[in-house]
């Protein structure tokens, strides 16, 4: 069975690491994006089963992300709803 796929959208690479460690020291596979078109593109690349994304992007921009990645991929992610 694999790991579940968890994607880190975070502006701070402190907090991005520290959220990593904890997800992967409980068994899922991590990756990270700092920005958003970096999310976007992995989101095309591979399946993900849980979606954290920091919500100081500038201007909302995360709602419009989240929005995007629901319709585009066909999921709802945990903690959100339009």
């Amino acid at each position: 069975m694999m790991a579940p796929r968890v994607l880190l959208v975070q502006i701070d690479p402190k907090a991005a690491q520290a959220l990593a460690r904890y997800f992967n020291k409980s068994g899922n596979e991590t990756s990270k994006a700092w920005d958003l078109a970096q999310a976007d593109s992995l989101l095309n690349q591979l399946d993900f089963q849980y979606l954290l994304v920091d919500i100081d992007f500038p201007a909302n921009q995360w709602i419009a992300f989240l929005q995007r990645a629901r319709s585009e991929h066909n999921r709802a992610f945990l903690g959100w709803n339009p």
